[in-house]
């Protein structure tokens, strides 16, 4: 008795062999800029919750409205670079420039929060 393994075309096994998942991070990157974005719409719309999680000396300037639009809008271009990179995946020229732009996001941010973490630090420690 022999048994026959099933032949596939071609084309079969070139899908099969080139399919890769759509990777999970461009959701990630859309959906923390967008929660990132809430309280800080929230707080450019007039609202003072959660205002002790910032320091107390942003919080208190007379543009702190016009800060707060700023940073939403800003958030809200970062969420819309997650759909962009998965949109962008078969076309390379773009997928180029929307990785450079998520490169510079990620250095700003990365250079935010470590100035915020030493700032901290330093006051904790003074």
């Amino acid at each position: 008795m022999t048994t026959t393994i099933p032949r596939t075309s071609h084309r079969e096994a070139e899908t099969f062999a080139t399919y890769r998942p759509r990777p999970l991070w461009p959701i990630a990157l859309c959906a923390w800029s967008a929660l990132y974005m809430l309280p800080h719409l929230y707080w450019a719309l007039g609202g003072e919750s959660l205002v002790f999680t910032v320091k107390r000396s942003a919080a208190a300037l007379d543009e702190w409205q016009a800060i707060s639009w700023a940073a939403s809008a800003v958030l809200t271009a970062a969420a819309c670079l997650g759909p962009a990179i998965l949109w962008t995946a078969s076309r390379p020229r773009l997928k180029a420039m929307t990785l450079v732009a998520c490169g510079v996001g990620a250095a700003v941010a990365g250079s935010h929060g470590a100035f915020g973490i030493v700032y901290r630090a330093l006051n904790v420690a003074a």
